[in-house]
């Protein structure tokens, strides 16, 4: 009688059943690993934003001068706290234009050669890196009640960049105003709700979800002040952001 070398069928049915479950074992620690690092990309997400995602608050307005003799008040959270009150007034028979931080900490960005409250083009980065200042309170005047001097004087959709508190925190935003001879309209203003982080004048929603990190359109051509983080400092995370954060401070 001659023997089979053949293996039995329970022999072939076992090494298929070892090989089936090995496979199932490999997809199951495969689907572990990437799962590992999914939470891991989404912490280092989070790291990068306190919220995860930045927003920019707008509020459309239509604010005059005319017939309200308090002026505009700015309030840029709606908190019910005034944040910056815009205001004319006459004084011997000069017409003055003025911006007043309401809340110790908010300030204007200003025009360096003479202190006045600067009239900021669309697209005007506000940020770190920027002077502001709380006497920065004059925007225009004139004789005899002509707002015809100063950087405001006859500004059409022109931005105040405006630097202030919530909780302690420094936050940026802008006003959009137009000015004419014998007074000024209020026609929008806007915040960045992550704080620290820049804003562009004229902004009215997010340029992108990691909150710190600033797009392209955030530095506009021949603003020198701004620079986009790399790739390779995103792709490290945190700890590559705060190398970019360094860098922006010693430049």
């Amino acid at each position: 009688m001659i023997s089979s070398t053949l293996p039995m069928r329970s022999t072939i049915a076992e090494t298929k059943n070892f090989r089936t479950r090995q496979k199932q074992i490999l997809n199951e620690e495969l689907g572990k690993r990437l799962l590992t690092y999914t939470l891991a990309a989404g912490a280092s997400v989070a790291a990068l934003s306190p919220k995860g995602i930045a927003e920019v608050i707008y509020t459309a307005t239509r604010d005059s001068m005319v017939g309200n003799p308090n002026g505009m008040n700015i309030d840029l959270n709606h908190d019910g706290v005034i944040d910056f009150n815009v205001y004319s007034y006459d004084f011997s028979g000069v017409s003055y234009l003025q911006v007043h931080p309401k809340v110790s900490g908010n300030e204007v960005v200003f025009v360096s050669f003479s202190g006045e409250a600067a009239a900021l083009s669309p697209g005007a980065y506000i940020g770190p890196a920027v002077k502001f200042s709380p006497n920065a309170t004059l925007m225009a005047f004139g004789y005899p009640a002509v707002l015809s001097v100063g950087p405001w004087a006859y500004a059409r959709k022109h931005y105040l960049g405006l630097e202030f508190m919530i909780g302690g925190k420094l936050h940026y935003g802008w006003a959009r105003l137009n000015v004419g001879s014998d007074g000024a309209a209020l026609t929008g203003y806007a915040y960045e709700t992550v704080p620290n982080r820049p804003i562009q004048a004229g902004l009215t929603h997010s340029g992108d979800d990691f909150g710190t990190l600033v797009p392209q359109s955030l530095t506009p051509e021949g603003n020198s002040t701004l620079k986009n983080a790399t790739l390779g400092l995103l792709a490290q995370g945190a700890p590559g952001l705060e190398l970019w954060r360094r860098k922006e401070t010693e430049d």
